[in-house]
């Protein structure tokens, strides 16, 4: 009997794609999966205790974004990723840090200006499959960490909270499709009738 030998299991276009990135690249797009939530979420004030049970769920969805249904590709997609984490520690200074070291509101702005302006370009750089994937999960995401505030019934969107989702939403390109529409606005007018 001939024994053939399998072809070893292929990494994921997600897989493939985050180790195609850069150490800043990569910082980027792990950083900016938080960092657009924590926007969302402190767009009312602060960060209540369900939001953030809802920011670490979504953070814990975006890993899962980049993992196999094979252990094996997971192994190998860990061994190459830790490589890369290896660099990135070693030569790069993380956007959380600088936005911490920023001197005022107009050095924070810029910040965040350009900070998202390179996540938009990374989104264009993945390839299609893998951009969708990534700007569904932005966009549930966010809807998710506002829905998580608050106190009434159904969905708790603030008005603040409502605007900050459109405008990221906005300036990463992703559509702000009839479903999140509905969702921002139903919550808004369900908001002004309890007020």
């Amino acid at each position: 009997a001939v024994v053939t030998a399998q072809p070893a299991p292929a990494l994921t276009d997600e897989q493939q794609f985050v180790l195609s990135l850069s150490p800043h690249e990569i910082h980027t797009i792990i950083e900016g999966s938080a960092f657009l939530l924590i926007i969302v979420a402190m767009a009312d004030g602060e960060l209540d205790q369900k939001e953030e049970e809802v920011y670490d769920a979504a953070l814990e969805k975006f890993v899962g974004l980049f993992e196999s249904t094979d252990a094996l590709v997971n192994e190998q997609f860990e061994t190459e990723f830790l490589e890369k984490e290896k660099e990135m520690k070693s030569s790069h200074e993380t956007f959380f840090s600088k936005l911490n070291a920023a001197q005022d509101e107009a050095e924070t702005e810029k910040l965040v200006t350009n900070y998202i302006a390179d996540f938009s370009k990374l989104l264009d750089k993945a390839p299609e499959s893998v951009s969708v994937k990534i700007k569904n999960h932005i966009r549930e995401s966010c809807l998710e960490v506002a829905e998580a505030s608050g106190e009434g019934p159904g969905a708790n969107i603030c008005g603040a909270e409502a605007l900050v989702i459109e405008e990221l939403l906005w300036r990463l390109e992703i559509d702000l499709d009839e479903e999140t529409r509905s969702r921002v606005s139903s919550s808004l007018e369900e908001q002004s009738e309890t007020e």
